[in-house]
């Protein structure tokens, strides 16, 4: 089973979808847009494969989990800062995420005499980071035991958007919360295959029995 993480920020990975804005006049600065998240999309969120279920586990981003967010201080990087920083900030308005019926968008400003900038802008357009992630905390979700499936219905914090290399797996990261649920839906799997294998046990006893009245007979 997946370990627990000690934190509670989550990060999903998706394509960077992302356009290149071109300004009629040069400002000094790289434009970049694109949509971060989709809203009521059902996506994997826990493959068979890395849970050791026999289905898979998906997730739905309702529309409304972003009403009561805080993303007031976001910051737009490479790889979650790892060996870089931020080239814009929600803070100075160079990083601007706008939530809409369908998912949140992001208009980003990337200054040209930077160096870094112009490499992130560089990197993106060429497609060398061709994909995008999101680091925030779930405040409120539910789980549809019929869909297998998780509602995220209520956002805390957004604290950056990504563009990333080479994601670990699809969806790697899991909080503890999500951890404990994995774990019980783990056991509740093999309790149900226990008792299946314990019902078929019963049918062949009894499959026995009733040959052996017969031939009694």
């Amino acid at each position: 089973m997946p370990k627990e993480k000690k934190s509670n920020r989550e990060v999903r990975f998706g394509l960077w979808d992302i356009e290149k804005r071109e300004e009629a006049e040069d400002d000094g600065y790289y434009h970049l847009s694109g949509k971060a998240v989709t809203f009521n999309d059902p996506t994997v969120l826990y493959p068979k494969s890395f849970t050791g279920l026999d289905y898979d586990i998906n997730e739905v981003m309702d529309r409304g989990c972003f009403d009561n967010a805080d993303y007031s201080d976001v910051v737009l990087n490479a790889n979650h800062g790892d060996g870089n920083y931020a080239v814009a900030r929600t803070r100075n308005k160079s990083l601007i995420l706008t939530v809409k019926d369908d998912g949140v968008y992001i208009d980003a400003k990337l200054k040209k005499d930077n160096p870094r900038c112009a490499q992130f802008y560089k990197d993106v357009s060429e497609g060398l980071l061709d994909r995008m992630s999101f680091a925030f905390t779930i405040k409120r979700q539910a789980y549809d035991r019929d869909t297998k499936t998780y509602h995220v219905e209520e956002i805390g914090n957004v604290y950056d958007v990504s563009a990333v290399e080479f994601p670990a797996y699809g969806n790697t990261s899991i909080s503890a919360s999500r951890s404990e649920d994995l774990v019980k839906l783990s056991d509740e799997a093999v309790a149900l295959a226990k008792r299946e294998e314990e019902k078929a046990k019963m049918l062949e006893d009894l499959n026995k029995l009733t040959i052996e009245e017969k031939k009694g007979d």
